[in-house]
């Protein structure tokens, strides 16, 4: 079967898996076309006080099996409650894990991709880096198709391109392990692309257009950037 280009398909989107927060974005194709910078984000993340947020902790909870539980807020939760009660013995609860892999590969010989690498939980018990990023990713994409489905008729899983962002200081072994989780976690080859995340910003603010006023024929929009011009982009 022929490979389907990104562009090609109905819908892309991003998931943005942070070393603090995570969540995702999409944009539909044929208002792509019409505005680059029409992007729809989720917005049903509910923190403790009840009120939305756009995206969810980096957290995961497994039971005593290692089988999934929970991730974002909802784990944040239920594990504090697991503690209040003196019950969290033998579940596994990560936070912040993302730059765990960064380290744990740094310290492999020539920085070598290992599918053998385990991440210490919160109690210090060790479980598979992979089993971890896999669950994680197929809730963030679960998640959406399900967004999907209950607000757009007829778009289907092969109709979506998956971008999964990286940092760019990570090695080629950290890419292709996050690759590697991704197919675990349901995504296909064919359907999937990294994007460095500076890069990503970088392009989304030299799409920035500004609006300026222009009398009778109303508002203008212009490029925040003339040709020759250069920006600085802080990550903060």
């Amino acid at each position: 079967m022929a490979r389907r280009r990104c562009g090609d398909r109905l819908v892309v989107a991003a998931i943005d898996f942070g070393t603090t927060y995570s969540g995702y974005a999409y944009s539909f194709k044929n208002e792509f076309e019409k505005n680059p910078l029409e992007i729809r984000t989720c917005q049903k993340w509910q923190n403790s006080a009840g009120l939305n947020a756009y995206k969810v902790p980096s957290s995961i909870l497994f039971d005593n099996e290692g089988t999934f539980k929970s991730f974002g807020f909802t784990a944040e939760t239920e594990y504090n409650d697991l503690v209040d009660e003196e019950m969290e013995q033998g579940w596994r609860f990560f936070r912040r894990f993302k730059m765990s892999l960064y380290r744990e590969m740094n310290t492999e010989k020539g920085g070598r991709l290992c599918r053998n690498l385990k991440l210490k939980d919160e109690q210090g018990r060790r479980m598979s880096a992979m089993d971890v990023f896999s669950a994680a990713i197929l809730f963030l994409k679960d998640h959406f198709l399900t967004t999907l489905k209950d607000a757009f008729v007829g778009i289907k899983p092969d109709d979506v391109h998956w971008i999964l962002t990286v940092p760019a200081i990570w090695s080629d072994a950290a890419k292709q392990f996050m690759r590697e989780a991704a197919k675990k976690a349901g995504i296909k080859d064919n359907q999937l692309d990294l994007a460095l995340e500076p890069e990503a910003a970088a392009v989304y603010c030299k799409e920035i257009t500004v609006k300026t006023k222009s009398g009778k024929e109303g508002s203008k929009e212009l490029s925040a950037f003339s040709p020759g011009e250069k920006f600085l982009l802080i990550d903060i």
